[in-house]
Protein backbone atom coordinates (compact mmCIF):
# COMPACT_ATOMS: atom_id res chain seq x y z
CA UNK A 1 0.00 0.00 0.00
CA UNK A 2 1.13 3.49 -1.12
CA UNK A 3 0.84 6.74 1.37
CA UNK A 4 -0.55 8.91 -0.76
CA UNK A 5 -0.26 11.69 2.41
CA UNK A 6 0.60 14.84 0.89
CA UNK A 7 4.09 16.11 2.97
CA UNK A 8 3.81 19.84 4.09
CA UNK A 9 5.17 22.51 1.96
CA UNK A 10 8.55 23.38 3.40
CA UNK A 11 8.73 26.78 5.05
CA UNK A 12 12.20 28.17 5.53
CA UNK A 13 10.71 30.84 8.09
CA UNK A 14 8.76 28.69 10.21
CA UNK A 15 11.80 26.30 10.44
CA UNK A 16 13.75 29.71 11.58
CA UNK A 17 11.24 30.19 14.28
CA UNK A 18 10.99 26.86 15.42
CA UNK A 19 14.74 26.67 15.39
CA UNK A 20 14.86 29.84 17.41
CA UNK A 21 12.29 28.57 20.52
CA UNK A 22 14.18 25.28 20.76
CA UNK A 23 17.30 27.36 21.13
CA UNK A 24 15.85 29.63 23.81
CA UNK A 25 13.98 26.55 25.63
CA UNK A 26 17.54 24.46 25.34
CA UNK A 27 19.34 27.45 26.93
CA UNK A 28 17.30 27.64 30.52
CA UNK A 29 18.50 25.25 33.26
CA UNK A 30 15.42 22.54 33.75
CA UNK A 31 15.63 21.11 37.34
CA UNK A 32 12.65 18.64 38.12
CA UNK A 33 10.15 20.56 40.50
CA UNK A 34 11.50 24.30 39.36
CA UNK A 35 10.75 24.43 36.21
CA UNK A 36 8.93 27.72 36.84
CA UNK A 37 11.28 29.60 33.88
CA UNK A 38 10.60 27.18 31.59
CA UNK A 39 6.99 27.46 31.92
CA UNK A 40 7.33 31.15 31.72
CA UNK A 41 9.33 31.04 28.14
CA UNK A 42 6.85 28.62 27.30
CA UNK A 43 3.75 30.96 27.82
CA UNK A 44 6.10 33.54 26.41
CA UNK A 45 6.28 31.66 22.82
CA UNK A 46 2.68 30.48 23.17
CA UNK A 47 1.59 34.70 23.60
CA UNK A 48 4.04 35.80 20.51
CA UNK A 49 2.61 32.78 18.15
CA UNK A 50 -1.20 33.79 19.10
CA UNK A 51 -2.22 30.16 20.70
CA UNK A 52 -3.85 30.61 23.80
CA UNK A 53 -3.34 28.57 26.76
CA UNK A 54 -4.39 27.41 30.29
CA UNK A 55 -2.55 26.10 33.43
CA UNK A 56 -4.06 22.69 35.54
CA UNK A 57 -3.74 22.58 39.24
CA UNK A 58 -0.17 21.37 39.11
CA UNK A 59 0.77 23.97 36.71
CA UNK A 60 1.09 21.68 33.53
CA UNK A 61 1.17 24.25 31.03
CA UNK A 62 -1.96 22.96 28.24
CA UNK A 63 -2.55 24.95 24.78
CA UNK A 64 -5.07 24.02 21.99
CA UNK A 65 -3.55 23.65 18.55
CA UNK A 66 -5.59 23.54 15.83
CA UNK A 67 -5.64 21.69 13.15
CA UNK A 68 -6.80 18.91 10.64
CA UNK A 69 -7.55 15.51 11.48
CA UNK A 70 -9.01 12.82 10.13
CA UNK A 71 -11.61 12.44 13.10
CA UNK A 72 -13.21 15.52 13.28
CA UNK A 73 -14.12 15.27 16.71
CA UNK A 74 -10.97 14.89 18.25
CA UNK A 75 -9.27 18.07 19.10
CA UNK A 76 -5.27 18.20 19.41
CA UNK A 77 -3.94 19.42 22.75
CA UNK A 78 0.03 19.87 23.96
CA UNK A 79 0.84 19.89 27.04
CA UNK A 80 4.15 21.63 28.74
Amino acid sequence: MTDTTAAPAHNADTDDHALDFLARLGALPAVAFHADTVAAVVRDILAEIGIGWRADSFGNLIARIPGVSANADSVPIIVF
